[in-house]
């Protein structure tokens, strides 16, 4: 194929996907009806910004405000029904969709049967049409982390105080949603290691990619450092920690299922079945750290899969003992960008 007909097809492919994405995710949207959460969400963004703010500078067992606020600032304008309230999400849900098929070109930039296998399995994703359809913060930091994925990527290649100030705007906005979210700077800073001991190039600007993780850090240790609800909250996770968490097989078990079949909270008989789809990771990281011997920028990319897909679930089931899977979404990119490579590998 010539190259700008290749591209015409690529365009053409990601958008059938979108569509598709879109239509699961949009289905029904405003008529499922609202779980506590939900409402919690709606009672909370009725409250003044800064009603908000002192709120969750001082309440336990709270998420950062930046989601509070952006549910107060929409529904201003689209109102508080159902559709109205799980409608950014929704937005972001199909966002995420070319955000993966965008992460898996910068990484595979000539494997375009990786770009639409992994942006298809995200459309069709059960656990991220689910998170689309609620009304929380799950989807919108999953969005901001596919761009600090893309932004690290593009970083390691081309290194610019621009990409390091872009980075870290999307990692302190990713992290204002969400706490767990700061998990994804020990996976690029394992990232940034690797390309330092493995890419000359890229040795020599390590002031950058140490600013880039400095600066995301920095407004989100400020905040826990002195914010009476966090340290409230920290003390009791600790203190739980100490009395045992859930068995790491079960964690794993439990994180494994709900991503691949979405049982979330209420896990079917059936739920095995996921289990179908380890052998294609298997081949998928196989393929992703020793087959592809193109260049060392295919090899570093397979690290960084592997960083971004084990790095926050290791840590938080060591540290923590349990997790629920809405915490760690973010993982579900690499996931479906290694379960592509084993089925293309496969078909190959």
């Amino acid at each position: 194929l010539s190259p700008s007909l290749d591209a015409n097809l690529n365009r053409i492919t990601i958008s059938l996907i979108m569509l598709l994405g879109a239509a699961l995710r949009l289905w029904r949207l405003g008529e499922l009806g609202l779980s506590y959460d939900e409402a919690a969400t709606a009672l909370m963004a009725r409250a003044t910004p800064s009603e908000i703010i002192v709120f969750h500078w001082t309440a336990g067992f709270e998420h950062p405000p930046l989601w509070q606020l952006l549910a107060h600032a929409w529904s201003l304008v689209a109102g508080q029904n159902e559709f109205a309230l799980r409608s950014l999400p929704a937005l972001a849900g199909i966002l995420v969709i070319p955000l993966v098929w965008q992460f898996a070109r910068h990484l595979y930039p000539q494997s375009s049967s990786i770009w639409h296998g992994s942006a298809l399995l995200a459309a069709m994703a059960p656990v991220l049409i689910y998170y689309s359809q609620d009304a929380r913060m799950y989807a919108i930091v999953l969005a901001l982390a596919l761009g600090a994925m893309i932004v690290s990527t593009r970083l390691v290649r081309r290194p610019t105080w621009t990409g390091v100030l872009l980075l870290a705007l999307l990692n302190v906005t990713m992290t204002g949603f969400h706490y767990y979210a700061a998990l994804l700077f020990a996976a690029q800073g394992i990232y940034f290691l690797i390309a330092a001991t493995t890419q000359p190039s890229f040795r020599s600007q390590w002031a950058k990619w140490l600013t880039a993780l400095a600066l995301s850090a920095l407004p989100l240790l400020l905040w826990m450092a002195f914010s009476p609800g966090f340290q409230m909250t920290l003390g009791s996770v600790l203190s739980n920690t100490d009395a045992g968490g859930t068995p790491l097989f079960f964690f794993l078990d439990e994180l494994w299922r709900d991503v691949t079949v979405a049982a979330i909270r209420w896990t079917p008989d059936w739920a095995w079945i996921g289990y179908l789809w380890l052998p294609l990771l298997g081949i998928g990281l196989l393929d992703a750290l020793w087959l592809r011997r193109s260049s060392n920028w295919s090899k570093l990319s397979g690290w960084y899969l592997l960083s971004l897909l084990f790095v926050p679930v290791l840590f938080s089931a060591l540290a923590f003992g349990q997790l629920s899977t809405r915490y760690v979404l973010y993982v579900a990119p690499a996931l479906f960008i290694l379960l592509a490579m084993g089925i293309v590998r496969l078909w190959n």
